[in-house]
């Protein structure tokens, strides 16, 4: 398998260790550059209602500081994400791998795919949480998502545990 392109998508909470090694591993060999990716999901207001009650009472004032501050949460999501690609990123610097990083707001099984596609990866490698049954179910999959959605091969690297 001749890889010149490898997308490695990343998760915080995923075996991401791991599976930056295994990219590796497959980089040396194949003369490959790396792309560290890492989605962000972002809840939408609609879905906080819960969280924040009805609104019933609340000036229009508060629309206003829940979203300033919810744009707060995501800004220094995103610098946190920022720094641990870079981190991953200049270990493979370190290496002599060329290497970039992204981060991108949504959803991560069709963001992955999509990002792929365009940036013409040859593979993609990504961990897998290890949901079963009713979790998968309700809260999906996303490498199965990407296992039938990509247009390259996908390697999946289970969490040793």
């Amino acid at each position: 398998m001749e890889s010149k392109k490898i997308l490695v998508a990343l998760d915080r909470c995923a075996p991401a260790e791991a599976v930056f090694q295994q990219a590796l591993d497959i980089t040396r060999q194949e003369s490959a550059t790396l792309l560290l990716l890492h989605c962000l999901q972002v809840e939408h207001p609609a879905e906080l209602a819960p969280i924040i009650g009805t609104g019933v009472g609340l000036d229009p004032s508060s629309n206003r500081t829940f979203l300033r501050l919810e744009q707060q949460q995501l800004q220094q999501e995103i610098d946190n994400v920022t720094t641990w690609l870079q981190e991953f990123a200049a270990r493979a610097l370190a290496e002599g791998i060329s290497v970039e990083t992204q981060h991108q707001i949504g959803d991560p099984g069709a963001t992955i795919c999509k990002l792929a596609t365009d940036w013409g990866a040859d593979l993609i490698i990504m961990g897998r949480r290890g949901r079963q049954n009713w979790q998968e179910i309700i809260l999906g999959s996303v490498s199965k998502y990407v296992l039938h959605h990509s247009h390259c091969s996908v390697l999946i690297v289970q969490d040793a545990s």
